[in-house]
């Protein structure tokens, strides 16, 4: 009997083990907080304006900040028989132009520009484009995102503005992006001022696109524009991008696929695993942490040098460290600490840690300027440090 009794006792020893056990991996598996979602791209802002002269003044979008990518549409029409040109403004770059309808002495040009703001445009009011001076009548729009890569801000090279026939259904070309999470932004110009049916932009991939502009404008030469954009999460061909108008008019139309700015330094802590959420004080264990390298650096072990960390919370820094080992970006790997639940002095340990709630983060340092989850120097923004459940 006293066997029986014991061996039951021991089973369940077991059980509540592994029971302990298995919920402090769960934890680490479903609660992984720290792996944050980085590179977003945000639309900021929009704003629009017409003239009935050549030139059209735009105020700044709201909250524009340095760095954010401004992507202007523009639409000029001549009723004399004049050519149209691209309209210019200072420091902004011209994706295309072209005339996409000419009917006896009736012309409309649409072009597509954009600027990466500096500190001077965040503190500017508008932004004038001047058009061709043979323009009769001229409308334009700023949408501004925040998110992008500035110093590549096209995830591909754009393409040209497509030109469609008199039509209901306005068509902008097919292209393929190179880099998860990029956005996608359809631009129109229209040959009379035509309503863009809500929730009719779409492609293939993403499916819809979501209004951001509608802008008919009933001048000399009636006129409209339009915008739409979505995140696309995966990578390849977007598709051709359409949208629904009121009623035929001609028209042009572009695609552009926007990259999300990737920090060199960026983690993204997977799993962990540091096995029962109960330790015995000045046990050691073996703890893993898995990471994706999300930056674009390798983590090299020298020059710089790129270390693993971790810590108990009454530690005063990551004494516990290992060698990333040269982890290239978009990479993932599992590594090993060895930890003691005991105090450190910086140098070695000491007494075990007292019982009741201990807690143990794990981090990312580049030893020549910064650790991951405070976000300065050269690492991140986008990091955050791992911090465990209770441990007792």
């Amino acid at each position: 009997m006293k066997k029986q009794i014991d061996a039951s006792i021991k089973s369940k020893l077991i059980q509540s083990f592994f029971k302990s056990w298995a919920v402090g991996l769960l934890f680490l598996f479903f609660g992984l907080g720290l792996s944050q979602v980085f590179g977003q791209i945000g639309l900021r802002d929009s704003q629009s304006a017409t003239s009935t002269t050549s030139n059209v003044v735009i105020p700044k979008p709201v909250g524009l900040a340095v760095g954010d990518l401004m992507i202007a549409t523009i639409n000029q029409a001549d009723n004399d028989s004049n050519n149209l040109s691209n309209p210019t403004s200072t420091g902004w770059t011209t994706i295309d132009g072209v005339e996409f309808y000419s009917t006896g002495g009736d012309s409309w040009w649409g072009s597509v520009h954009y600027k990466i703001a500096t500190t001077a445009d965040v503190a500017a009011t508008d932004f004038t484009f001047t058009g061709d001076g043979d323009a009769d009548d001229i409308q334009g729009n700023i949408m501004a995102f925040s998110g992008i890569d500035p110093t590549s801000p096209f995830d591909v090279a754009p393409g040209t503005i497509r030109t469609n026939g008199n039509s209901s259904t306005v068509t902008a070309n097919s292209i393929s992006t190179t880099t998860a999470n990029a956005a996608i932004v359809m631009l129109t110009m229209l040959s009379d001022n035509r309503n863009h049916t809500d929730n009719s932009w779409s492609s293939n991939s993403p499916t819809s696109l979501n209004e951001v502009f509608d802008n008919p404008f009933n001048a000399s030469l009636d006129m409209g524009i339009g915008g739409a954009w979505a995140t696309k999460n995966n990578v390849g061909a977007i598709g051709n991008g359409t949208v629904t108008l009121n009623n035929n008019a001609r028209s042009g139309a572009i695609l552009l696929a926007l990259r999300p700015f990737t920090p060199a330094y960026l983690a993204q802590i997977t799993s962990a695993n540091f096995g029962s959420s109960t330790w015995c004080a000045g046990e050691t264990r073996d703890v893993t942490v898995t990471i994706r390298n999300a930056g674009t650096a390798t983590w090299t072990d020298a020059s710089p040098d790129v270390n693993i960390g971790v810590k108990w919370n009454n530690w005063g820094d990551y004494y516990i460290r290992t060698n990333a080992g040269n982890l290239a970006a978009g990479q993932t790997r599992t590594y090993t600490l060895s930890l003691t639940a005991s105090n450190h002095s910086g140098s070695a340990y000491g007494t075990p840690l007292n019982p009741g709630n201990n807690n143990i983060t794990f981090d990312i340092v580049n030893d020549v300027s910064c650790w991951f989850g405070n976000n300065n120097g050269s690492c991140g923004p986008g990091n955050s440090v791992f911090t465990t459940s209770n441990i007792t």
